[in-house]
């Protein structure tokens, strides 16, 4: 009867029931994820995963990290656990991992996610993107002070390397005009989304392409896109401005009258995104890619 006891207290209070990330996640194509437990590991207890009510092979631990070659769609994990002594699994409570699709529209395909590091995508579509001088390969975070930003202006007509990842480009001007035309002047006014907001985005920004007013970032996500208010860097000491209100993106032009850049933007202030004719290239702006 002790025994029994034993096991039945063990085994109730064994389940680690909460996962510390207990809301669903969008996750970029690619990426990685560790889904802890705020519970900690018990040599009494023995642990297994489940994806989409599937035990996973070999996934033991108190803690899983989904793998980069998941293929795009919803998986749901359930980590589940059980002391020596007892016979039946206990389960968390479930988590949710949206793998997102890309956005193909008019022969171009949108990456899911800005450029963070030089050449690799963000591993999540919400967070604040690294940003970039026109033509330059440093890549700058979106918030706080830093130091050895050049000021200095150039005369390079292209950027001297291709910052997207192998396969993939900077988007000319007209292309970003292509998406904002498959939205209708309804959609583009409720395209923008504050941090927190029931379209699952935890932080601030847009939705993009033709099923974007529906989009929500943990559920379906065809047919939309979403690109995070990183606000921009002063082009003459690199101080960041407008995080969580603006959305300034690169294209791969240069207009060499002007020596200005087109970009693509979307303002907190401001009704519709749209495209703008050119700014110094020696701002900070978030990169997009596509192919």
């Amino acid at each position: 009867m002790k025994k029994l006891l034993t096991c039945l207290v063990v085994c109730i209070f064994s389940t680690g029931a909460v996962l510390a990330q207990y809301v669903d996640k969008a996750l970029c194509p690619g990426a990685t994820f560790t889904i802890n437990s705020t519970v900690a590991p018990s040599s009494e207890s023995t642990y297994r995963w489940l994806e989409n009510g599937k035990v996973i092979a070999g996934a033991t631990d108190v803690s899983y990290t989904i793998p980069a070659d998941r293929e795009i769609g919803v998986y749901t994990y359930i980590r589940q656990s059980k002391s020596a002594d007892c016979t039946d699994w206990q389960s968390s409570n479930a988590f949710t991992v949206n793998i997102l699709p890309n956005l193909t529209v008019d022969y171009i395909t949108w990456a899911a996610c800005n450029v963070d590091d030089y050449q690799t995508f963000a591993m999540q579509p919400d967070m604040y993107t690294k940003l970039y001088q026109w033509g330059r390969d440093e890549a700058w975070p979106a918030t706080g002070a830093v130091q050895g930003w050049d000021a200095s202006t150039h005369s390079a007509t292209s950027w001297t390397s291709n910052p997207c990842p192998d396969g993939w480009k900077l988007p000319t001007a007209r292309a970003y005009a292509m998406l904002l035309e498959t939205m209708s002047e309804e959609d583009k006014t409720l395209a923008w989304a504050e941090a927190g907001s029931d379209r699952g985005n935890a932080v601030a920004g847009w939705f993009a392409g033709p099923a974007s007013r529906n989009c929500k970032l943990n559920a379906d996500m065809q047919g939309c896109i979403f690109f995070p208010a990183s606000g921009w860097r002063r082009n003459s000491d690199g101080a960041p401005y407008y995080t969580g209100q603006r959305s300034w993106l690169w294209t791969n032009q240069r207009n060499m009258e002007t020596m200005l850049a087109p970009f693509a933007l979307h303002d907190l202030t401001s009704v519709r995104p749209s495209v703008n004719s050119g700014h110094l290239v020696t701002e900070g702006m978030n990169l997009r890619c596509i192919k």
